[in-house]
């Protein structure tokens, strides 16, 4: 990647800049170093040199201990209440279960908000590995798989803001074919819109045959809650609490440029409208694929209520919005000089304004989401599906061809010696996605289906449920823990591919997904079935007094009752 002294640099590292680290006084600033290195290398006439001093960049080693901010307390005051109402809730737990023979009569409000958060209770949900009835069990195992790959391209990613001594020999190693497989990560998200689509179009169809109807207030609530919750937490742990944790010489471009990004622009992030905004201003840019998720997601009722009324109109429909979809995204392309493969030599603005233009723009991933509720829809009509061996086995050749094309087919980008041609990255921005959501699609299709033998017997693998339950936190935190350590490193390292299997590192983030997924996660939809059973059971009650009621009256007025009241004395 080629890139600029101002080109922003908090999100995507500047690999092909010169840094040096330069001790000052602490009375100079940015601009006063600015301008004496550019004295100074502006003494050699022979050389063209642009200076640029980030002041994120600067990092004083003897900063004087800062009092926090009110916000600050008050974030570890929230967290610290979140942590105290978890023990609460787990103490008054296992009070009920030493004291089997007492008997509680139904909870108050304030004892189903201590229930929600049981730390025990919520473990053994997490853990749980029953999958729910009717699930397509395939989808835990893809989602595993993916969510894996996707977490080694990030690694790679935070990796390059490292100081590495032996960058001509990382640069080299880069440079093959094989690193398609990073090269071409933004595959690996379309997967998760893929299922997305599937899973939203199988609870619809399912609520439309049970009762004809979509209760849409419903529908947007469940997503809320699923999604809002974690979203907060995280932004308030890393605007407030994260950056008061460490400190280096990355420390202000990676942590703190994020906070001070999040104090001005949270409110987008709880919106879900964030991806709207440009891109290198974004709270927590990684969160982008949460706000496409949200809007294709509300879009949902509109694509398959058509599917289910009437097919023939709906499966049209679909596809001319995954074609418009598409076409968007060849145009863009087109007219923008964008790419969705890192190419050497590419312009770091490049990649900004592809991120701008196409990739977080959810028109522009419709194609792949209105895929899996064509999938979904098959799902649910198709009980079984009767596929002979010849069959399944051309399928798997399709397939299997169409998820490698859709990595190597442009495998000469990743050479050092490639030159850009727009009219190829135009097709493959196009044709990818869709090449792609045909392999991922056919796993899931042939596992359910049970014509996919050994690889979908371990798709189906229990213990991928639970992997499922901690995903959504997985995306979330993989990123500030990836910046909290590269932000603390002092010395210059050696790269090694191996470094992309750091276990403590990925441990770390299971271990953060899980405290967030138990803390807030569960605790929320805990919360949700709470007051909405309480709510049901309120109105059922209040219908039962109006019934009893009424047929007091109807008694009371019964002509038995009317002659008696008619006869003397």
């Amino acid at each position: 990647m080629t890139s600029t002294v101002h080109d922003p640099g908090h999100r995507l590292p500047k690999f092909s800049l010169v840094h040096w680290g330069v001790c000052v006084p602490s009375v100079c600033s940015p601009g006063d170093v600015q301008e004496a290195l550019r004295h100074v290398l502006g003494l050699r006439s022979e050389i063209t040199t642009t200076v640029g001093v980030d002041p994120d960049l600067c990092h004083h080693d003897a900063d004087p201990p800062t009092v926090p901010s009110l916000a600050t307390i008050s974030a570890w005051g929230f967290f610290i209440a979140v942590g105290l109402l978890c023990l609460l809730g787990t103490i008054t737990e296992l009070r009920k279960t030493c004291n089997k023979e007492k008997k509680y009569v139904g909870p108050s409000m304030f004892q189903q908000v201590v229930d929600a958060f049981c730390v025990r209770r919520n473990v053994r949900r997490l853990l749980d590995t029953t999958g729910a009835q009717g699930e397509v069990s395939a989808l835990n195992g893809v989602r595993a798989l993916n969510a894996m790959a996707l977490l080694l391209s990030h690694k790679q990613m935070a990796l390059l803001f490292l100081p590495f001594v032996n960058r001509t020999q990382l640069a080299q190693l880069i440079g093959r074919s094989w690193s398609m497989v990073g090269r071409a990560a933004s595959l690996y998200t379309d997967s998760f819109i893929l299922l997305s689509g599937l899973l939203t179009a199988l609870s619809l169809l399912r609520e439309l045959s049970r009762s004809n109807r979509i209760n849409l207030v419903d529908f947007v609530l469940n997503r809320l809650i699923r999604l809002t919750p974690s979203l907060a937490a995280l932004v308030v742990f890393c605007t407030f609490v994260l950056p008061g944790l460490g400190s280096g010489p990355l420390w202000g471009l990676l942590v703190s440029k994020y906070a001070t990004l999040c104090q001005q622009h949270w409110w987008r992030n709880l919106l879900f409208i964030h991806n709207y905004y440009p891109f290198d201003q974004m709270c927590l840019t990684h969160s982008h694929q949460v706000a496409i998720d949200m809007q294709l997601y509300l879009t949902a009722p509109l694509l398959v209520f058509p599917l289910w009324w009437r097919p023939r109109l709906g499966l049209p429909l679909l596809l001319g919005v995954a074609v418009w979809s598409s076409l968007l995204r060849y145009s863009v392309v087109l007219s923008e000089q964008l790419s969705t493969i890192v190419y050497f030599g590419i312009p770091l603005s490049q990649l900004f304004r592809t991120a701008q233009k196409t990739y977080i723009l959810p028109s522009h991933r419709a194609t792949v989401y209105c895929l899996g509720v064509v999938l979904g829809y098959i799902i649910h009509c198709q009980h079984s599906v009767p596929l002979s061996r010849v069959t399944a086995a051309a399928g798997w050749v399709v397939s299997v061809a169409c998820g490698l094309l859709a990595i190597f087919a442009p495998y000469h980008m990743s050479w050092p010696g490639y030159v850009y041609d727009v009219q190829e990255a135009a097709l493959y921005n196009m044709l990818a996605p869709v090449s792609w959501s045909i392999f991922v699609g056919w796993v899931i299709f042939s596992s359910h289906y049970g014509c996919a033998g050994w690889f979908g017997r371990l798709l189906t693998w229990r213990w991928f449920v639970v992997f499922t339950r901690l995903s959504y936190a997985v995306y979330l935190t993989q990123f500030p823990i990836f910046f909290y350590n590269v932000g603390q490193a002092r010395v210059a390292q050696q790269y090694s591919i191996f470094r992309l299997l750091d276990l403590p590192e990925y441990i770390a983030v299971l271990l953060a997904s899980a405290v967030l997924t138990v803390m807030f996660d569960l605790p929320a939809q805990n919360l949700k079935k709470a007051f909405l059973s309480s709510s049901k059971d309120a109105a059922i009650n209040t219908q039962n007094e109006e019934e009893k009621k009424t047929m007091g009256k109807m008694v009371d007025s019964s002509p038995e009752k009317i002659a008696k009241k008619r006869l003397p004395g």
